[in-house]
C-alpha cells in the first residue's frame, strides 16, 4: 500500500511539476511578446499579449499549494490528518469587490497602464479570490479532510479536467464545423460569404458586421449553437468533472468526502475558465461578477456527480449516479442557456442596425440574468449546507437537496 500511495505521489509531483512549468513560460514568453507589442506600439498584440501572461501566472501561483504538498509527500512527510478548517479563511472573499472594483476602473479608463498592468492583473485577484472563497467555504462546511487531498482535488480540477474537457468536446466540435462548412458551401448565399470573407484579405477588422448578422439569425445556426453549448458541453463537462474520484472508486469515500473531494476538483475548473474564458474590455466587470457565479456552479455539479459516482463504486446505486448526472447536466445546460442567450441578443444589438443598438435589455436578458442568479444562490447553499460529518458508511445527497 505504501508503494503504491508513493507512486501516486510522485506522479502527482511530477504532473505539478510540469503544469506550473508550462504556466511560467507561457507567461515569461507572453511579458516578452508584450515589450516587443509596446515597442512596435500595437497596443492590441499588447493587450493580448499582457492578458494572456497574467492568467498564466494566476495558474502558476494555483499550482503552488499543490506543489508544495507533493514535494512534502515524496520526500517522506506523512500525510497530513483530516481536520476542519478556521472560519476566518471566509476573510479572503472581501477581496472580491475589490478586485472586481479595480477591474473595471481599470478597463473603463481604457489607458495604457489600466488596460496593460492594472486590469489583468485584477482579473487575475478577482479568479483566483473567487476560487478560494469556494474552496475556503466548502472546506469549512463539510467533513474534515487532509490538506494532501484537497491541494490533489484542486489541481487535478485545475490542469487535468480541462484538458480532457477540451479534447472529448473538440472530439465533437470538429466534425460538426466540418459539416457546417460542407453545408455551407454548398449554397449560393455560404458561396457569397466565402467570396465577401476572402475579399477582406488578411485584416479582421475590415469585416463589416452587417455580413454576419443574417448568419446569426438563422434557425440552423442558432440551434446549433445552443445544442453545443447547452448540451454537449455541460454532458461532457460534468462527465469529466469526476476525475478527482476516480482513483477512489476501489476502496471507496464516505459520501461526504465523496461531495467535497468532486467540489474542490470544480473549484478548480471554474478557476480554469475564469482566467481564460473572460475578455478585457469595458464588459469586463460584467463577465467577472458572472465568472463568480460560474465558479460555484461548477463547484457544486462536480459535487454532485462525485458522490453519485461513489455511491454506484460503493453500492452500485445505478439510480443515485445516473439520478445525480442528470441533475448537474440540468443545471449546468440551464446556466450555459441563459448566459448564451443574453450573450447573444446582446451581439444580435451590436452588429444589429444603428437603430437597435444601445437597446434597453429585453425581457429574454432580464429572465436569463435571474437564472444566473438563482442558479448561483443555489450552487451557494448547497456548499454551505453541507453536513460537517465525513463518517458515514453511505449517505444521501446533502440536506438542501
Amino acid at each position: 500500500m505504501k508503494s503504491a500511495l508513493s507512486w501516486r505521489n510522485l506522479a502527482f509531483l511530477v504532473a505539478s511539476l510540469g503544469g506550473m512549468g508550462l504556466a511560467l513560460s507561457t507567461a515569461i514568453s507572453m511579458a516578452g511578446f508584450l515589450a516587443f507589442s509596446l515597442i512596435q506600439n500595437d497596443m492590441e498584440s499588447a493587450g493580448f499579449s499582457a492578458w494572456t501572461s497574467a492568467s498564466s501566472m494566476g495558474v502558476a501561483i494555483a499550482l503552488l499549494p499543490g506543489t508544495y504538498w507533493a514535494f512534502q509527500s515524496v520526500f517522506g512527510r506523512p500525510e497530513s490528518p483530516p481536520r476542519s478548517y478556521p472560519s476566518r479563511w471566509m476573510l479572503i472573499a472581501l477581496l472580491l469587490p475589490l478586485g472586481l472594483g479595480i477591474g473595471h476602473v481599470a478597463f473603463q479608463s481604457g489607458g495604457r497602464v489600466g488596460s496593460i498592468v492594472i486590469g489583468p492583473a485584477a482579473h487575475v485577484l478577482t479568479a483566483l479570490t473567487a476560487a478560494a472563497t469556494v474552496v475556503a467555504l466548502a472546506l469549512r462546511r463539510g467533513p474534515a479532510l487532509s490538506a494532501n487531498r484537497a491541494t490533489v482535488s484542486f489541481t487535478v480540477g485545475l490542469t487535468a479536467i480541462p484538458f480532457m474537457a477540451i479534447m472529448l468536446e473538440a472530439l465533437v466540435l470538429i466534425p460538426a464545423l466540418v459539416i457546417g462548412a460542407a453545408a455551407l458551401i454548398s449554397t449560393p448565399e455560404g458561396i457569397g460569404l466565402v467570396r465577401s470573407l476572402v475579399a477582406l484579405g488578411p485584416d479582421p477588422g475590415a469585416l463589416s458586421p452587417e455580413l454576419l448578422t443574417p448568419w446569426l439569425q438563422q434557425p440552423l445556426v442558432i440551434a446549433t449553437v445552443f445544442a453545443f453549448t447547452a448540451g454537449v458541453v455541460p454532458a461532457v463537462e460534468e462527465l469529466v468533472k469526476t476525475a478527482a474520484v476516480w482513483t477512489s472508486l476501489r476502496r471507496g469515500l464516505p459520501a461526504g468526502q465523496a461531495f467535497l473531494t468532486g467540489v474542490l476538483a470544480g473549484a478548480g475548473y471554474g478557476l480554469f475558465e475564469a482566467l481564460f474564458l473572460s475578455q478585457p474590455g469595458a464588459e469586463w466587470s460584467i463577465t467577472a461578477v458572472g465568472r463568480v457565479g460560474a465558479a460555484f456552479m461548477h463547484a457544486a455539479t462536480a459535487g454532485i456527480t462525485s458522490w453519485g459516482l461513489m455511491e454506484w463504486a460503493r453500492e452500485r446505486r445505478w439510480t443515485r449516479a445516473l439520478a445525480a448526472y442528470g441533475v448537474a447536466v440540468l443545471g449546468h445546460a440551464l446556466w450555459n442557456l441563459a448566459a448564451l442567450s443574453a450573450g447573444y441578443e446582446a451581439l444580435l444589438r451590436e452588429t444589429g442596425p444603428a437603430g437597435t443598438q444601445g437597446e434597453a435589455m429585453s425581457f429574454l436578458s432580464v429572465g436569463s440574468v435571474v437564472v444566473l442568479v438563482a442558479l448561483s444562490l443555489a450552487a451557494v447553499a448547497l456548499i454551505a449546507r453541507r453536513d460537517r460529518s465525513g463518517a458515514e458508511p453511505s449517505g444521501g445527497l446533502p440536506q438542501s437537496l
